[in-house]
């Protein structure tokens, strides 16, 4: 790609201050430990030319300032390009002592559907109105293809007459979400680090394209997930915090080190079993069924839901997605 000024405008000036800036960068940079607001690339040439060798998909802003005297007056021009092309996203993640490898491949511009321009307060991602939590459920293509490759890797491991609907592959899916998927590093805030905003529900193809999310985002995209790989689905809104949640016909408890301060969780909606999932994890120390204590109203568990619904949880189901 080779961006060029008008030999009318360039043939006034002899420096040119080029900065490139990736619009749909997180909002923040990470530096020895310290966390800056990003502000692109830039580069000082005495030619009126950017020339970019390997193009990489996304929409960027391409600013110049133009000196006689790299201290004096200047002129400022501007423009947008959007570059369309696949991206791939590579993940590589072991589970009960296995590694397994996924690429996943989509457009940019898909992911562009999803995701506002300008990094200005938007209401709908404020997080206000958790009735509005499902309206960030959608199942494209990429969450489909990731559900079926999440399948075959699954069947690869465990033989091809395995379960596709039962805890084990429903642990196998959350532990996915919860290695592949960080928490951004500003753990205080994680929603201005990522989009600039100190609240921001982000759409499933925005956590995937940034790889990281907080505790909805990554609700929202493990739910997802569970109900394109074939299950029932939730997300429950807890005090603070939000969790995915999954129904299960049968359900045993495993194992989880006392140390991880957990408790079993669960919820009944319509004769159905939905049991809690956290997906800000950074391993799968435990897996389906178990949620921090300290979100837990109840010691074992909550089962009326209209405590839910009437308390300071919500409980959101993705039951109707694709039907």
């Amino acid at each position: 790609m080779v961006v060029t000024l008008y030999d009318s405008v360039a043939s006034e000036y002899q420096y040119f201050y080029w900065t490139f800036t990736d619009l749909h960068h997180t909002f923040q940079t990470t530096s020895y430990f310290s966390f800056n607001i990003y502000e692109g690339k830039t580069l000082l040439k005495t030619e009126p030319v950017l020339i970019w060798n390997s193009p990489t998909a996304g929409e960027y802003e391409i600013k110049v300032s133009c000196y006689n005297d790299i201290n004096g007056s200047h002129s400022y021009y501007s423009g947008n390009v959007l570059y369309d092309d696949y991206i791939t996203e590579y993940y590589v993640w072991s589970y009960h002592n296995q590694n397994y490898f996924m690429d996943i491949e989509y457009m940019f511009s898909e992911y562009l559907q999803y995701t506002p321009l300008f990094r200005s307060p938007n209401e709908l991602r404020a997080g206000s109105d958790h009735y509005r939590m499902a309206d960030f459920c959608i199942i494209n293509d990429t969450i489909n293809d990731i559900a079926d490759n999440l399948k075959a890797l699954y069947c690869k491991s465990y033989g091809t007459e395995v379960s596709l609907s039962d805890q084990k592959f429903a642990d196998f899916i959350l532990a996915f979400v919860n290695i592949c998927y960080t928490y951004p590093p500003n753990s205080n805030m994680p929603d201005y680090y990522e989009y600039g905003q100190i609240e921001y529900w982000a759409y499933p193809m925005e956590t995937i394209y940034h790889t990281m999310g907080d505790c909805e985002d990554t609700a929202i995209l493990c739910s997802n997930l569970f109900k394109a790989c074939g299950f029932d689905s939730a997300i429950i809104v807890l005090p603070g915090h939000a969790i995915s949640a999954v129904s299960l016909d049968n359900f045993t408890e495993s194992y989880v080190n006392p140390s991880c301060r957990v408790s079993p969780f669960y919820q009944i909606v319509n004769d159905k079993t939905y049991y809690g999932c956290e997906t800000t994890l950074v391993d799968s120390s435990y897996g389906v069924g178990y949620i921090s204590s300290s979100y837990v109203i109840d010691e074992y568990e909550i089962l009326q839901s209209e405590e839910l619904l009437k308390g300071n949880y919500r409980f959101y189901p993705l039951s109707f997605l694709n039907e």
